[in-house]
């Protein structure tokens, strides 16, 4: 083994790379899978702690990105949690990933406005963007552009996901500028 390796630090870090990807994969299917069950369940969802909770698990990998949030919840908000953790999940983990790695003040910024009808969600950051050719395939199934990396799967779990609980999704992305995602979800208890 030394032969392949300079040290046996790179040898771990080459199991830890692995390891990450095929959990990372793992995750994406089992998403995939329990998003496909037919009834979407109705519970509350605080958006400030998992909004706080994603974050924290995702951005273990990039200190340097910047996390600006703003949200206003003066209402209980009721909907499918774990979908709802699905989308914002997925949509955080690559506002981080896809940052420019020359970008010297990353961020990702998070603004969520709720009230007695739906949750309007906006997610935009200063990455590396989408073209705009690609923009109308970003959400089909295992679709990925040259430049981005990953399984094909997120944005297409978070349309399967958003399609489930009657929510809406739009992109604007430039590549100069970084990428938007706007969300709108309808609050499942509204009385």
């Amino acid at each position: 083994m030394e032969g392949l390796f300079n040290s046996s630090g790179e040898y771990w870090n080459l199991i830890e790379i692995c390891s990450n990807k095929l959990d990372f994969y793992i995750q994406k299917t089992l998403q995939y899978y329990k998003n496909n069950k037919n009834v979407a369940e109705h519970s509350p969802v605080e958006f400030k702690s998992l909004v706080t909770e994603l974050i924290n698990l995702y951005s273990y990998s990039d200190k340097e990105t910047e996390f600006n949030i703003n949200i206003n919840q003066p209402v209980p908000f009721y909907n499918d949690a774990f979908r709802i953790e699905v989308v914002l999940g997925n949509l955080i983990n690559n506002a981080i990933k896809y940052q420019k790695s020359t970008e010297p003040n990353k961020y990702v910024n998070i603004e969520i406005d709720v009230d007695q009808q739906r949750a309007e969600i906006t997610i935009s950051d200063n990455g590396i963007g989408i073209l705009n050719e690609h923009l109308e395939k970003i959400f089909n199934q295992f679709f990925k552009s040259k430049n981005h990396h990953g399984s094909g799967l997120g944005l297409f779990i978070v349309k399967e996901a958003l399609n489930k609980i009657n929510g809406k999704i739009e992109v604007i992305s430039d590549l100069a500028v970084g990428t938007t995602f706007k969300i709108t979800i309808p609050n499942g208890k509204t009385s």
